[in-house]
């Protein structure tokens, strides 16, 4: 594609101003071939579950949607809190998130909206009952 838009494949890249020498960018093919599993897996010192039907990666796949999640949860309350009221300290923002973010926070939340009605909670101790 860069040589199709210039008619060559380096390109000069201005880091930051024009004052600096420009950076060399070479998109000539071959391009290096690399394993993008094998080497998330080693940078991120854990396993990828190559049998996606396994009750491994079942599992595996779980709990990373579940971080996934609890981590986009986390960003949009701190998001609310820090737009909504601009002059509370990144520690109060904390607390105010951990306060926010928790079970008890969302079991409260859900009964007065009288969604625990409609909600199945599956906790190991409860599948064995």
């Amino acid at each position: 594609m860069v040589n199709e838009l210039t008619g060559y494949y380096k390109i000069r890249y201005h880091a930051n101003v024009l004052d600096n020498e420009p950076i060399e960018i070479d998109f000539t093919p071959p391009f290096k071939k690399s394993n993008i599993l094998s080497e998330l897996e080693e940078g991120a010192k854990f396993s990828i579950p190559r049998d996606l039907s396994s009750q491994d990666a079942n599992k595996y796949l779980l709990d990373r949607l579940e971080f996934l999640g609890d981590t986009v949860l986390d960003y949009v309350v701190t998001a609310h809190l820090y737009f909504k009221y601009p002059g509370l300290t990144p520690g109060l923002i904390a607390d105010l998130r951990s306060a926010s973010v928790n079970n008890e926070c969302y079991a409260q939340s859900a009964v007065k909206a009288g969604l625990h009605k409609h909600i199945l909670h599956a906790s190991q101790d409860e599948a064995n009952i």
